[in-house]
């Protein structure tokens, strides 16, 4: 692999270092209450493999997405990834995992009972799973913010999500990411003199978790394990 390319590989966006955090904060509850060494993990619905390659830092993990062209390019890219290319809903692994990760996949399914389900099957008796989604409590401001969307976007409420996940228990539900728009309430919570008057007094950090703790973040996190 030429240097160019592996660079390009490992470089993250600002959207990409933000889910990876919220993600890696997240496992490192799994990683302090099961206290194995090494975890065998699935990302179901990895398109690139970027977040394969990062869960490589907990264990073995094989990626799964149903774009044959990109788990080809997923595959050079990352050579300690095991990735296999098929239908999400019908996969059967030779193997259930410690520990599913399934991040961005929900919004653009219409049958999304039956993706939880598939997640079940894959996923051990007590295992782990952690799914990040959009807030469809936020999809206003989105919308009127003109970020744009993809081909199929149904996002989920907090409350909708959970109860997709009635086989799980549920270990953490939050939301992150509050400076995404200037539109209604969020064109004077987001404005640039509020959060330097914030950083000022040293309560930015307070400030946010008061947002996580309300729920109106952009985007939705949750861990559970299968009971």
């Amino acid at each position: 692999m030429s240097e160019s390319v592996s660079m390009a590989a490992t470089r993250r966006d600002q959207h990409e270092l933000l889910h990876l955090g919220e993600i890696f904060n997240a496992l490192a509850k799994v990683v302090a209450m099961d206290r194995r060494e090494s975890f065998e993990i699935c990302e179901l619905g990895c398109t690139t493999g970027w977040l394969s390659n990062e869960l490589t830092a907990l264990g073995r993990v094989t990626g799964v997405d149903a774009d044959a062209e990109r788990i080809a390019q997923a595959r050079q890219r990352y050579p300690d990834v095991a990735f296999e290319a098929g239908d999400w809903m019908a996969w059967v692994p030779q193997r259930a995992f410690d520990l599913v990760v399934s991040s961005e996949v929900l919004e653009h399914l219409t049958e999304k009972s039956r993706y939880v389900d598939a997640i079940k099957r894959i996923t051990k008796p007590g295992g782990w799973v952690l799914i990040t989604t959009p807030n469809q409590k936020l999809k206003s401001y989105w919308d009127a913010a003109e970020m744009g969307e993809g081909l199929y976007e149904d996002w989920l409420t907090p409350t909708a999500l959970r109860a997709l996940l009635t086989d799980f228990e549920i270990v953490q539900h939050s939301t992150f990411l509050y400076d995404f728009a200037y539109t209604g309430m969020y064109r004077f919570f987001n404005a640039k003199k509020l959060r330097a008057v914030l950083t000022y007094c040293k309560v930015a950090s307070l400030y946010d978790a008061l947002w996580r703790m309300l729920g109106l973040g952009l985007y939705q996190i949750v861990l559970c394990r299968r009971k």
